[in-house]
C-alpha cells in the first residue's frame, strides 16, 4: 500500500483546496438557507410581518363586532319581520326591502354586512380563520332566528320581470357559521345545525315563497380545513 508521501505535492495541494472549497460551499448553502428563512425579508420575517399587519384590521374588526353584538341584542324581531312582510306585500322586491331605511331593517343590514365582510376576508385569506375563531364568537342564535327572513328575502330578491326571482347566495359569506361549528367539533364543544330553519318566525312570512339554504354550497366543498 502506497503512503501519502507517494502522492505528488501539487496534487495534494489541489485536493486540500478542493476540500476547503467544498466546506465553504456547504457553509454558504446553510447560510443562504438561514438568511432565506430568518434574514431580512425571509420567510420568517414575512410571516411575522403578515401577523403584525393583521393586528390593526383585526382590532378594528373586534371593536366593530362588539357594536354589532349590541345591535343583535337590541333587535326587535317582531318589528323586523313585520317590516319585511309589509314591504313584500306592497310588491317591493326583497332587495328594496332589505336596503330600506326603516329601523329594524337598517340594523339588520349593518349586522349581516359585518359578518359578510368577515367571511369574505377569511375566504380570500386576508385574515386567518384561527385568529377570528379565537377573538370573535359567532352569533348562533341570531343566525338560526334569521333563517326564515333570509329565505323570504332571498326568494323574492328580484322583481317579477325575472323568471328566477331568487338570490340563493344571499349572505353567502356568512358561511362562518359552519366554519365555526367545524372548528368547535374538533374540541368536542357544543355545535348547532346552521341549516335548520327557525320555528319562531311571524306567521305572515309563511305567505311568501322562500329560498332554502343550499344543502352543500360550493365554497364549503372547496375550502381545505
Amino acid at each position: 500500500m502506497e503512503s501519502d508521501s507517494a502522492t505528488p505535492a501539487p496534487q495534494r495541494g489541489f485536493e486540500r483546496v478542493e476540500a476547503i472549497v467544498k466546506i465553504f460551499t456547504g457553509l454558504s448553502l446553510v447560510v443562504g438557507i438561514a438568511v432565506g428563512i430568518w434574514g431580512p425579508g425571509g420567510l420568517y420575517e414575512s410571516a411575522r410581518k403578515r401577523k403584525l399587519d393583521s393586528l390593526s384590521p383585526i382590532k378594528a374588526m373586534v371593536e366593530e363586532d362588539y357594536d354589532r353584538k349590541r345591535l343583535i341584542v337590541g333587535l326587535n324581531w317582531k318589528q323586523l319581520e313585520k317590516e319585511v312582510c309589509e314591504g313584500l306585500s306592497a310588491k317591493r322586491t326583497g332587495h328594496d326591502v332589505y336596503f330600506a331605511e326603516t329601523g329594524a331593517l337598517r340594523k339588520l343590514s349593518r349586522i349581516t354586512e359585518h359578518y359578510e365582510r368577515m367571511g369574505a376576508m377569511v375566504v380570500l385569506d386576508y385574515i386567518q380563520f384561527d385568529l377570528i375563531f379565537e377573538v370573535i364568537s359567532f352569533p348562533d342564535d341570531f343566525w338560526r332566528r334569521l333563517s326564515r327572513v333570509r329565505g323570504v328575502l332571498a326568494g323574492n330578491w328580484r322583481s317579477q320581470l325575472f323568471a328566477d326571482r331568487s338570490l340563493p347566495d344571499l349572505w353567502g359569506n356568512f358561511y362562518l357559521c359552519e366554519r365555526f361549528q367545524h372548528e368547535r367539533a374538533k374540541f368536542n364543544s357544543p355545535t348547532i345545525d346552521c341549516r335548520q330553519e327557525t320555528k319562531e318566525a311571524t306567521p305572515c312570512l309563511d305567505s311568501f315563497p322562500a329560498q332554502a339554504l343550499p344543502p352543500s354550497p360550493d365554497w364549503w366543498q372547496r375550502i381545505s380545513w
